[in-house]
């Protein structure tokens, strides 16, 4: 078998020669050079798909070489993956929403059942969807995100028995290429802990998020989360902890917290010296019914002083309404 590139008035292809006389020099004579032309033309009955693919059929060869030369044609990319939180690996259904996301432990399963059907993964890519989706098992699920992990969506599509929280913990990371959202009845909440200055922009990156609530908080020293992407909530916006430094800042991007009661909290410390929570605000837009502080369980039912001089709103750019 050879090939050659021929040149006519409608296209230039590489073309698989099948059949070619032997004696046919590799420079092909003027007359070849148009029996090769008049073979090319599209209308030409040996370019019909059928015929190409009755060609493919008797030759390996040729079958082998057709996505590769004819018409330019390349191999393309493997389509995204669908993998199933699923702790219980090959064991039909799923029994528990609780476990690590590790990038090591095998907690993804490819078989939407749950069962021995598909692949277990423990490190999905850029290109894969999540779902974290019902269990049989009773009680709130905590996944514990540790190193660094990617995904190209998350949906968290839990209706029984209980909610989710993802807790994305001390130096890890999560990159979301596209969009992190919440369809099942029951909450699901991301919680960001112990994220260090040097990891504010990248701790949790996603093009939007859509949960329940968003916890940002940790211990052992001060906490910043930086983002420029829409985040929307249904109940709240916990910044900070008891007696702990938290800063959260928005470059850009619509933050809004949809609860009458809750909104976006800062808590305070216990004394003017202790817990100060910070929301900079350099662009973009916040919505919220309620900005409030806090410093016992979050919400505004609290008993104890507060130190409001420890919440801080800096507005230097953008839209709060």
């Amino acid at each position: 078998m050879a090939v050659m590139t021929v040149e006519g008035p409608w296209v230039t292809i590489p073309t698989i020669l099948i059949g070619v006389p032997a004696n046919w020099r590799s420079e092909p004579t003027e007359s070849q050079t148009h029996h090769l032309n008049h073979m090319t033309h599209p209308t030409h009955p040996k370019m019909s798909l059928v015929h190409l693919a009755k060609q493919a059929a008797r030759s390996k060869a040729f079958s082998a070489c057709l996505s590769l030369a004819l018409l330019g044609i390349t191999a393309t990319p493997a389509f995204a993956a669908d993998y199933t939180w699923d702790v219980d690996g090959t064991t039909l259904g799923f029994s528990s929403n609780t476990g690590a996301w590790d990038g090591t432990t095998l907690n993804w399963n490819s078989d939407a059942a749950g069962g021995a059907g598909g692949t277990l993964f423990a490190a999905p890519t850029s290109s894969d969807d999540l779902v974290i989706g019902d269990v049989s098992g009773g009680g709130n699920g905590v996944i514990t995100l540790s190193g660094d992990q990617t995904a190209n969506s998350i949906e968290f599509a839990t209706d029984s028995p209980a909610q989710v929280f993802l807790n994305v913990n001390n130096g890890a990371s999560l990159a979301v290429t596209g969009d992190i959202t919440h369809t099942g009845s029951q909450r699901a909440t991301i919680k960001v802990f112990n994220a260090t200055e040097a990891d504010a922009a990248t701790v949790l990156t996603a093009n939007s998020i859509q949960v329940h609530s968003i916890v940002f908080n940790g211990t052992g020293g001060p906490q910043f989360w930086t983002t420029d992407y829409d985040i929307t909530l249904n109940t709240q916006f916990s910044i900070g902890g008891l007696n702990q430094d938290a800063t959260f800042t928005q470059n850009g991007g619509t933050i809004s917290v949809a609860h009458a009661s809750y909104g976006l909290t800062l808590f305070t410390g216990t004394s003017p010296t202790s817990g100060t929570s910070r929301y900079i605000m350099n662009g973009g837009t916040l919505s919220a019914n309620r900005i409030g502080t806090a410093n016992g369980n979050g919400r505004n039912n609290h008993s104890g002083a507060l130190y409001a001089g420890n919440a801080v709103v800096e507005w230097n750019d953008g839209t709060i309404k």
